[in-house]
């Protein structure tokens, strides 16, 4: 295992697992806006082939239907999700095959989601639980 953050490297929004094991994935957003916006989605993206292809893995969502009704400022609301993920060694060439990635689907394209360099208030936090995975057949 390891505790240096050299589980993961970051490109351009991408993050690729350097070590196989199990990880247990949380990630959360907070939106905003003072109009409605019935959907409002953090996915995370999963990809087994060195990027070519990901498959949208996990959904957290969030919605603030009726803005307006009463209330005029701005309206706030958090989503997050967890997931395990097990990222297995493959014919030997370890885990690099196995990236993530998120996006944010909102209805209103007017909304958006905090974040400053002081407070955490969309982003993720993985921890590495086990080194063992099941290899697959």
């Amino acid at each position: 295992s390891s505790t240096n953050n050299t589980l993961m490297i970051e490109n351009n929004g991408i993050f690729t697992f350097r070590e196989k094991g199990g990880y247990l994935i949380n990630y959360f957003f907070m939106a905003y806006h003072t109009q409605q916006s019935y959907y409002n989605h953090m996915t995370m993206h999963l990809s087994w082939n060195q990027g070519s292809n990901y498959d949208a893995m996990f959904h957290a969502y969030a919605s603030f239907p009726n803005a307006n009704s009463g209330y005029s400022n701005t309206h706030e609301l958090t989503g997050n999700g967890c997931v395990f993920l097990s990222i297995p060694s493959v014919h030997g060439s370890g885990s690099g095959e196995r990236r993530i990635k998120f996006s944010m689907h909102c209805q209103n394209s007017g909304n958006g989601t905090y974040g400053t360099t002081n407070d955490n208030y969309t982003g993720f936090v993985i921890s590495k639980i086990t080194d063992y995975t099941h290899t697959p057949s």
